[in-house]
């Protein structure tokens, strides 16, 4: 998470996909949301084609933000996509 604050981005994606090391990605899940990183962001990722692993993620990592922090249209459309597609 900190990577994300930082603007490595990148390295923060590639550590919600990271199958090989579960506590990066767990670690990283659990702290968006504490460190206040955007949910439109992670939402927009979401949108994009991810694998599996990266999809499931992005739910978890988006599942820890409350009702105060994540707007009521983000998490609409966010429960309508996933409804039709799977993860």
């Amino acid at each position: 998470a900190t990577l994300a604050s930082l603007n490595e981005p990148e390295a923060m994606w590639d550590g919600l996909n990271s199958v090989a090391n579960p506590r990066v990605r767990g670690h990283l899940i659990e702290s968006l949301a504490a460190l206040r990183f955007a949910p439109e962001r992670l939402a927009v990722r979401l949108a994009e084609d991810q694998p599996t692993a990266t999809r499931r993620s992005l739910l978890l990592a988006l599942g820890e933000y409350g009702m105060n922090q994540l707007p009521r249209s983000l998490r609409q459309e966010t429960i309508a996509k996933r409804r039709i597609g799977n993860c």
